[in-house]
């Protein structure tokens, strides 16, 4: 697809931007509170279906997180806007944006998807994926209409080479042999992200086993997700500290 842009002032772009500035606490909300919609089972059987969607929504959620972590280490963007809305000092085409114009958000969903695979409900898959579709369709566009509006023709031309949300696997080798990869950039910027969905799985997984079996028979499980996120948040607090510190370098 290489479409630009809604129509500026349209109201699809402008939820886009109200979107943006809130989708960090967005998402977790609205994914566990779809867990409400998650009813339990007794049956054995359940239960081990239950851990194997957790299971299942780690692995795609650890696959995007693997793609932000490839976008982030070889090309900078100001991912994260300026004043809590969309902005770019020059129109970024190397790295990943080469092959997806919207790599860090394809990363995003599969995160977000991986989180309701966690939940494995029908009513909170039949909410929740078009809301996450819709969210980053909006966020999408309302990003579209600012580039459009700052880089005119160079942002055309490069939708016109480059999918929205595919990625281009022509020349991806090429470009992971030849752009130096910054890991301390990776952690520097994108610390938070890991912490937040496991964060939010591992309290989905620890609500489903205790209203399925209970606190006490459920001993195994929950205590070893409760070691998962302990570590996950040494991480991140040694991270964060790192950062303040200025080890992690500056941009």
């Amino acid at each position: 697809m290489t479409s630009v842009a809604t129509p500026a002032g349209s109201s699809f772009a402008r939820l886009g931007r109200f979107f943006f500035r809130y989708r960090d606490a967005l998402f977790p909300i609205v994914l566990l509170g779809l867990t409400a919609l998650w009813r339990p089972s007794e049956s054995a059987d359940a239960r081990r279906t239950a851990l194997l969607y957790l299971g299942a929504g780690a692995a795609l959620a650890l696959i995007g997180q693997a793609c932000r972590v490839l976008v982030i280490g070889l090309s900078y963007i100001t991912r994260g806007g300026q004043n809590r809305a969309a902005y770019a000092e020059h129109l970024v085409q190397d790295g990943m944006f080469g092959h997806c114009r919207n790599p860090l958000y394809v990363g995003n969903a599969c995160i977000q998807v991986g989180v309701l695979l966690a939940v494995n409900e029908y009513w909170a898959y039949l909410i929740g994926l078009p809301f996450i579709a819709f969210v980053y369709g909006s966020i999408v566009s309302s990003e579209e209409q600012f580039l459009v509006g700052r880089f005119g023709d160079d942002y055309r031309q490069y939708c016109a080479r480059v999918p929205r949300f595919t990625f281009r696997l022509a020349g991806v080798r090429a470009t992971l042999s030849r752009a130096p990869f910054d890991w301390l950039r990776v952690v520097r910027k994108d610390y938070g992200t890991p912490f937040a969905w496991i964060s939010t799985m591992i309290a989905i997984g620890i609500y489903k086993e205790a209203r399925t079996v209970g606190f006490d028979v459920a001993r195994p499980v929950i205590p070893s997700l409760l070691v998962i996120w302990t570590v996950s948040l040494v991480g991140y607090l040694t991270a964060r500290a790192l950062k303040k510190a200025g080890r992690l370098g500056s941009d």
